[in-house]
């Protein structure tokens, strides 16, 4: 277990969620795919789904995002639900880690 643990977190949270913006690492996240959000609205899909690519330069959605996509619903912490973080000030010079 301890072995599959280090495995899982090898590489860090450098998996960006498309439609939360929040970090994760690669276990909890999937590639993005707009087709298996049929049951959303096109609006919802395409304010959500933002076209940003992360790691191994493709586009990632977390496991919450996606969940609630495929039940039809808006994410709670999605950019589109006006969620985001704050402005970083330039003079912060932190890691993706510690953003």
């Amino acid at each position: 277990m301890i072995n599959f643990f280090h495995k899982n977190i090898a590489h860090g949270p450098e998996y960006v969620c498309t439609c939360c913006n929040q970090l994760w690492h690669k276990c909890s996240v999937v590639k993005c795919d707009a087709n298996k959000y049929k049951v959303c609205s096109p609006e919802v899909v395409e304010s959500c789904l933002t076209g940003f690519k992360s790691a191994d330069n493709a586009e990632w959605i977390c496991m919450t995002c996606d969940s609630n996509l495929k039940k039809g619903e808006l994410p709670s912490c999605s950019k589109a639900s006006k969620m985001g973080f704050p402005y970083r000030p330039d003079v912060l010079n932190l890691t993706s880690l510690e953003e």
